[in-house]
């Protein structure tokens, strides 16, 4: 079942962000909507979508988090996966993924002030409207099945620069934007960049350090 959450959230995502994207030279229209048709599939055929019980996928969610001058962002080697990725994890029954997001954040950077990064065009709906949704294969490994994560992403911000390393990662670095290639091909993540640089270059964002 596709519960009032979100169907508001893929609702305002797809009319708000996505018309504002169109005309980014890297858009993918037939990504982006071969994404949210399957996140609503996926919600109509499971019902505990935001559960790790649901094993062949669950909801998680992320963020995009930048430094107070939007030049750097935190990435996280993650232990398990072996992998440079954004700070983020499972829903675990919690249907509000920007608040999932949030939380994941503080608690793998270490940071203590963390706030959602507003643009010109979300007013209000800004907390809970990711800025990229993707889903990707977790593989299999010793406690779970391969499975797929419907992971939405957020733009976050903190004033404060000291990470802290978490019990989940090898290390934890702010990285800059632009170098942001040399760390990882992962297509998702320089998405992520190509889309935080043209709201940024279109004056979208509401930046308060």
């Amino acid at each position: 079942m596709i519960d009032q959450y979100l169907s508001s959230t893929l609702k305002n995502y797809e009319t708000k962000y996505l018309k504002r994207l169109q005309n980014m030279s890297a858009y993918d229209a037939k990504h982006e909507d071969k994404t949210i048709q399957s996140i609503k599939q996926f919600a109509r055929e499971n019902t505990e979508p935001y559960s790790r019980k649901c094993t062949v996928g669950h909801f998680t969610a992320s963020s995009f988090l930048l430094n107070s001058n939007m030049t750097h962002t935190v990435l996280t080697h993650h232990k398990k996966l072996n992998l440079w990725l954004q700070l983020g994890g499972h829903a675990d029954n919690c249907p509000f993924l920007h608040e999932v997001a949030l939380k994941e954040a503080y608690e793998e950077s270490g940071l203590s002030r963390i706030h959602f990064l507003r643009c010109n065009f979300l007013a209000s709906e800004s907390l809970n409207v990711p800025f990229d949704i993707d889903i990707h294969k977790i593989p299999e490994n010793q406690s779970d099945m391969a499975h797929l994560h419907f992971d939405f992403r957020y733009l976050l911000i903190s004033p404060e620069n000291k990470l802290v390393k978490s019990d989940e990662s090898h290390d934890i670095k702010w990285i800059e934007i632009h170098k942001i290639h040399e760390i990882t091909n992962d297509q998702s993540i320089l998405r992520m960049v190509k889309k935080f640089n043209y709201l940024k270059s279109q004056n979208f964002i509401l930046h308060n350090k």
